[in-house]
């Protein structure tokens, strides 16, 4: 059991695990009268992806569930970084707490670091624990060489498009934010019927029957083509800008290592679809995967596995079932041609 109290380190501030970056981002965000609804979006659709996906992973030799897996995931993703503390209750169960904040120092050796971690009751019931590096899993995303002890998220290395992002959002804002209505042309030096100009504006979908104006009033000359026929007044945004911001959310999602054809714009048939699936479990989760399970291999000290054989394989069934058959046609032997598309030892 590590002991629950206030550190006696160094007084650093406390910080939280959202990269600076991304707080950078989201006061940006947020000063602005349009959100960066589709910016967030974007992120949210690459987290739900990495978490949910991680979390149908098996895991061996780790106190580690699906719930555990998708928020290390998600945290991946949008803030670069997570820690969790380890612990053994006293009935022996190893548990790992996470933290909400946290605070590194130490020297070069990570293994000499400190840590002084924020646990977070029910409602504002709060802990502070301090312990060393080897009770803390520190997943990380990605560090830079002046700050090992800070992770960085796709977004925060990538952070030109999160500013393209919020520029665009703030263009269609403006757009989007235009006087919306209905023009009701009237004959000209004619003032309107005020009882009839109440009545169009308390019909909401209800039938009017109005005197005819075809034939004008007064002058003929200055009667209108048609009776009643509106012209709507609203947003009209380039179709240039559009399309930009489609790109650019595209360009965001593959920081994340997502395929654009997973995004909310892919268009693509069953092959593209597995294809694409296929890629984001080779390239991305087993990947991040392995990065989790070597985090907690150091400080559980005993291998720990997060196996993906399974999810991967079943999304691709038929592609597999295709290349086995025709491996075989070509004269490789069965066992080897199993082993090649997954399905062997």
């Amino acid at each position: 059991m590590i002991e629950l109290g206030v550190s006696n380190g160094p007084n650093v501030e406390l910080r939280s695990d959202v990269a600076d970056s991304y707080i950078a981002l989201l006061q940006g965000a947020l000063s602005s009268p349009a959100v960066t609804a589709a910016a967030s979006a974007a992120v949210e659709i690459a987290a739900g992806l990495w978490g949910r996906t991680l979390a149908t992973a098996e895991v061996s030799g780790a106190p580690v569930g699906p719930r555990m897996l998708h928020e290390i995931g998600r945290s991946l993703a949008r803030q670069g970084q997570c820690t969790y503390l380890f612990d053994v209750r006293p009935d022996g169960t190893e548990t790992l707490l996470r933290a909400s904040m946290s605070d590194v120092w130490g020297g070069v050796d990570p293994g000499s670091w400190h840590y002084r971690l924020t646990l977070q009751g029910a409602r504002a019931t709060t802990d502070t624990v301090v312990a060393p590096a080897s009770r803390v899993c520190h997943f990380r995303y990605d560090t830079e060489p002046n700050a090992p002890a800070r992770g960085l998220s796709p977004l925060a290395l990538a952070n030109m498009s999160g500013e393209l992002m919020r520029n665009l959002e703030r263009s269609l804002g403006y757009e989007t934010s235009a006087p919306v209505g209905q023009l009701i042309p009237i004959p000209d030096g004619n003032e309107p019927d005020e009882s009839l100009l109440s009545d169009i504006k308390n019909a909401k979908g209800r039938v009017l029957m109005p005197e005819t104006l075809r034939s004008g009033r007064g002058d003929s000359d200055n009667r209108p083509a048609r009776d009643w026929e509106p012209i709507r007044l609203g947003s009209n945004p380039p179709q240039s800008l559009v399309q930009l911001r489609a790109a650019v959310e595209n360009s965001i999602l593959g920081a994340f290592g997502v395929p654009s054809s997973l995004g909310p714009s892919g268009l693509s048939d069953g092959t593209m679809a597995r294809e694409s699936i296929r890629r984001f479990w080779a390239t991305t989760i087993q990947p991040i995967g392995a990065m989790v399970a070597e985090e907690l291999e150091r400080v559980l000290e005993r291998p720990v596995s997060l196996d993906h054989a399974q999810p991967s394989g079943a999304a691709d069934v038929a592609s597999r079932a295709r290349a086995l058959h025709v491996s075989v046609q070509a004269g490789l032997d069965l066992v080897e041609a199993k082993r090649l598309v997954g399905w062997g030892d």
